[in-house]
């Protein structure tokens, strides 16, 4: 039991970080991993370790085959958690030698398995994540049930001699852990190399009891998975990737380009007819609140949103003369905030920007 619980409290300590990684979030337009789920299918051969194979390690010549299904969620570009359904064959042999006498000792039969695993991307993790990247190593760790159900026999001189068990079937908890590999061939199917070794929580799985406290069994498997929902227009990202850091020490946004301003005149004196305000920020891709703008970047006083189809301008100001407009442009300036401009406005309808200077 205490074997239990501390496998149990391995696996929470791997799939801890999974919580904490989708925090202060907002809306892009760029590919990504995450956010995404996958289903598969594996096929390919299963290895036995335990008292009745001599092989403590590696692919021995007692091979059964296996398939499953998988699905899973990829919660971050470097953590995802999956469920698997896993079936198939097990045995294993082994010869030893009573009173010279020759005994080969069998055993054969066949398991289903049902287990939970969390998926740490290597590839994502050692170099930050690329929509164009095709190819991943990860790492897996989990914990469920396996039921298995073998027949063990010994053949002496020539002689089969089969012990039944009288329990058809057995259950024990089963702790996968492995590493895998995956490329993308196509928008959203993989195929995927992946090799786990499955440590049961008994020494049953052969029929006998020895010196192995635990049975293992291993799965060399290939298999083809399909990407869901792989968020290939919208996905979430940190939201500070767009803006400052903060106003003492500015950093250049990363934003899209704003679209061309008309420019119908520019004019080098105030107008009675013309209002000024000052341009601080446009985007095509966001709409942000003028309430989270104006808190962002301690601006003092209100921001107004305009918007121009899929464009958002943001705007401050209301001034008659220009030199107010230009005195509030060159305060914005100084915050850091480098888009900074004066727009003019002649009776509500925007009608040109004014240049520096003029």
């Amino acid at each position: 039991m205490k074997n239990y619980l501390f496998l149990t409290f391995l696996f929470s300590l791997f799939s801890f970080p999974l919580v904490i990684t989708a925090q202060q979030t907002t809306q892009s337009k760029e590919p990504r991993y995450a956010g995404s789920w996958q289903v598969g299918l594996t096929v390919g051969p299963d290895f036995y370790y335990g008292d009745l194979n001599k092989y403590k390690i590696g692919i021995s010549k007692n091979v059964s085959f296996s398939g499953g299904f998988f699905a899973g969620y990829q919660l971050s570009n470097v953590f995802g958690l999956r469920g698997q359904i896993l079936g198939g064959g097990l045995s294993g042999t082994k010869q030893i030698d009573i009173d010279s006498m020759v005994v080969n000792q069998k055993f054969k039969g066949g398991f289903v398995e049902i287990n939970f695993n969390g998926t740490i991307n290597f590839s994502n993790l050692i170099s930050t994540y690329k929509p164009s990247r095709r190819f991943f190593i990860y790492g897996t760790l989990g914990i469920g049930f396996t039921n298995w159900r073998t027949t063990r026999s010994d053949q002496i001189n020539g002689q089969s001699i089969t012990t039944q068990d009288p329990v058809l079937w057995h259950s024990a908890v089963v702790v996968p852990f492995g590493l895998g590999t995956s490329f993308k061939i196509a928008d959203k199917v993989n195929l995927g190399l992946e090799w786990t070794f499955r440590m049961v929580g008994s020494d049953l799985v052969d029929q006998t009891k020895g010196g192995f406290k635990f049975d293992f069994y291993d799965y060399l498997a290939v298999g083809v998975s399909f990407n869901i929902g792989q968020r290939s227009k919208t996905t979430k990202e940190n939201v500070l990737d767009y803006y400052y850091t903060s106003a003492a020490a500015p950093k250049q946004p990363v934003i899209t380009p704003r679209l061309p301003e008309p420019q119908i005149a520019m004019i080098s004196s105030p107008s009675e007819d013309y209002i000024y305000v000052v341009q601080i920020f446009a985007f095509d891709k966001h709409n942000y609140n003028p309430n989270w703008i104006r808190k962002k970047f301690h601006i003092d006083q209100p921001v107004t949103r305009e918007r121009d189809g899929n464009l958002s301008r943001y705007i401050i100001g209301n001034f008659k003369d220009l030199s107010s407009a230009e005195a509030l442009r060159d305060k914005m300036l100084k915050k850091g905030i480098r888009d900074a401009f004066v727009v003019a406005y002649k009776n509500g309808v925007r009608h040109h920007t004014v240049a520096n200077g003029q």
